[in-house]
């Protein structure tokens, strides 16, 4: 597994840069070092976590799980409508996962290479690809590959977590303030994501 995000260092940094990973540290405690494998069936699972809550994307995950254990490209091509459907997998999304299982059975796309490259490399690699946008390219960057300076783009917990820790306007905002936690920026997303969770009292499915 590639390096760890959650370190006793880095944790110091973010306090000296920002007040509020002070305030998350000192009531919630350090958050947990999610992760998760590289490859085709976490990519999958984040697109099913695209726009909607992770409980919803879960169950839709397991479905998939069940009927494509090893999460085959080739089944996912040979999958119809109504069996993407039975896995409430909506038309949108199994369009994403039909053409993710192309790219990579047509070898435009190595996934196992990406742990080499720049975080930035890797970005435009995953970007590339329909269905993957920045948000589902930065998510797959800090669990799967461990990325340290990755923030997810218009992710709604963060946007969340930091307006009820300080005032701001909106997520332009909180991205200008996100400049100053680099290079620890995956790091800072744990943390406001702990606290979204611990002060909801809810058990993360990651």
């Amino acid at each position: 597994m590639p390096n760890q995000i959650v370190n006793k260092a880095d944790l110091v940094y973010l306090q000296t840069r920002d007040e509020i990973f002070v305030h998350i540290l000192e009531n919630c405690g350090i958050p947990p070092e999610w992760e998760r494998p590289q490859g085709v069936e976490s990519l999958v699972r984040i697109i099913l976590e695209q726009q909607v809550s992770l409980a919803s994307a879960y169950a839709s995950y397991q479905k998939v799980k069940v009927l494509n254990p090893g999460f085959c490209t080739k089944i996912f091509l040979e999958w119809s409508d109504n069996t993407y459907k039975d896995c409430y997998v909506s038309r949108q999304k199994a369009s994403y996962i039909r053409h993710l299982s192309k790219t990579i059975e047509e070898g435009h796309v190595q996934l196992s290479e990406l742990a080499a490259m720049d975080e930035e490399t890797v970005h435009e690699k995953l970007t590339s690809i329909k269905g993957i946008g920045p948000w589902t390219a930065s998510i797959y960057q800090i669990f799967c590959l461990k990325s340290r300076d990755i923030f997810p783009p218009r992710d709604a917990a963060l946007l969340t977590a930091f307006r009820e820790l300080d005032e701001i306007d909106g997520y332009s905002q909180l991205v200008t303030r996100a400049v100053a936690w680099s290079p620890c920026r995956s790091l800072a997303t744990f943390c406001l994501w702990h606290y979204y969770l611990v002060k909801r009292g809810r058990s993360p499915l990651f």
